[in-house]
């Protein structure tokens, strides 16, 4: 099995952590030591690492439309009968980009041509709008003026200043595709970085030590990194309340989560179709989308009595239960996934909790998919350990353990392997303190 080591060091409140993915990864510690940091930086750097070349893609297209909707603004604005035909400037649409991906063994780049073709054919057109309606203010110097300005042509000598904004503007244009394959090629970190930033809308400091192996091979350097060859992509769950009926145009987790448990990112593994089942079970029922709402929707369906309810009106419980089933039968949980976590025992009976733990270890001993879970429940961390070793998993599966040091009031992260005694202590130490609550 593939091996993965994530680190992370001096940033908010982690002094240093190394944390080791190859099965199931508990995390443990108290509010505020830095667990959900970890989380969301690992599920960032493995997604983004691999999304790379869209998300350069989609700066590319974004750059052109803006070019286009400044022409599209300029055109509206003419005086000429035919400033009409502008509504015809639409946006490139992204389907066009992927339409125009080329061979693999194309100097391992996407060819860019299509792209230009359409944005060249958007200056084609927006050429005669001006030419026309500069030929009807010529002997109005202000306009004439006004034109050139809108074209950042002010300073231009030549009389066919439009011809040289339309040939700058398609120059322009080839030069931010090269400079997207170059960036393919190059895989600049901080270029890496700004995407991730700008996507999962973090502030404040970026991570200045962070890094991420891949059985030995560090693929995060301090200027450039690869994306792993075995880990295609992170699910990361905050919180079961995600599956809420409101809009969360501002959390991009929330949203991503939401459109994964509502479309499929591939067929569900075969290995994978008795977990599946074990969840209805669980359950009592089924989880589907109903695609006849404005926007698709979660319901659940009790085979019990026929309750048929959106899922955004369940138990929140149930919810733990409802993603878990829709990621599975998605794809988005395979042997080259890894699923993050935050506490989801929050919502969970006790029972469930234990039925939880046990679709956790199926799901990495049948699947192959990779857990990162954070928890501070001893419930969920015995029955962790306790199902793993019953299940043959236990040498994959280990804890860690967030230790405060009082000087810098960071973070440590110890390894404890296998064993939980020192995370139990923890507990019982916080057990302690409730006796003197009433004095």
């Amino acid at each position: 099995m593939n091996k993965y080591r994530f680190t992370l060091n001096n940033y908010h409140a982690i002094s240093h952590a190394k944390i080791d993915l190859d099965g199931i990864t508990v995390i443990a510690g108290c509010n505020g030591c830095g667990k959900s940091t970890i989380a969301r930086w690992l599920y960032a750097l493995i997604n983004y690492s691999n999304e790379f070349n869209s998300l350069v893609d989609k700066k590319l297209t974004q750059s052109l439309n803006q070019q286009i909707n400044r022409m599209m603004r300029i055109a509206r604005n003419l005086d000429s009968d035919n400033s009409r035909k502008a509504p015809r400037l639409k946006p490139i649409s992204e389907s066009v980009l992927k339409e125009s991906m080329g061979s693999l063994f194309s100097d391992f780049s996407p060819d860019y041509s299509a792209l230009l073709s359409a944005f060249e054919n958007k200056v084609e057109f927006f050429r005669p709008l001006l030419t026309d309606d500069l030929e009807l203010h010529l002997h109005n110097d202000s306009y004439v003026d006004w034109l050139k300005k809108s074209l950042g042509q002010e300073h231009s000598d030549n009389g066919d200043f439009i011809a040289d904004f339309c040939d700058q503007s398609i120059n322009d244009a080839i030069a931010l595709s090269k400079k997207s394959e170059q960036a393919k090629q190059e895989r600049n970190l901080a270029m890496l970085l700004d995407f991730i930033k700008e996507e999962m809308d973090f502030t404040g400091n970026l991570p200045e030590e962070m890094g991420l192996n891949e059985n030995g091979r560090d693929l995060v350097s301090r200027e450039r990194f690869i994306a792993p060859l075995e880990l295609h992509n992170a699910v990361y769950v905050d919180t079961p309340m995600a599956l809420s009926n409101f809009f969360s145009w501002d959390n991009n987790i929330w949203e991503k989560l939401k459109y994964a448990v509502a479309n499929s990112r591939r067929p569900m593994p075969e290995s994978a179709r008795k977990l599946a089942l074990r969840i209805r079970k669980i359950i009592g029922g089924d989880i589907t989308v109903d695609t006849d709402e404005i926007s698709p929707e979660l319901r659940y369906r009790r085979k019990e009595d026929n309750l048929d309810i959106p899922v955004y009106e369940a138990a929140t419980g149930l919810k733990t239960f409802a993603y878990m089933l829709r990621l599975i039968e998605n794809g988005y949980l395979t042997e080259n996934s890894i699923l993050i976590i935050d506490e989801p025992e929050a919502h969970l009976h006790p029972q469930w909790i234990v039925e939880f733990a046990r679709i956790l270890v199926l799901l990495n001993r049948e699947v192959g998919c990779k857990v990162l879970l954070a928890s501070h429940n001893p419930d969920m961390i015995a029955a962790i350990r306790s199902i793993s070793s019953a299940h043959g998993t236990l040498d994959a599966t280990r804890f860690y353990q967030a230790e405060k040091d009082p000087e810098s009031l960071r973070y440590t992260y110890k390894n404890l392997g296998s064993d939980i005694e020192e995370i139990f202590q923890s507990f019982n130490i916080a057990l302690e303190r409730i006796k003197d609550y009433g004095s």
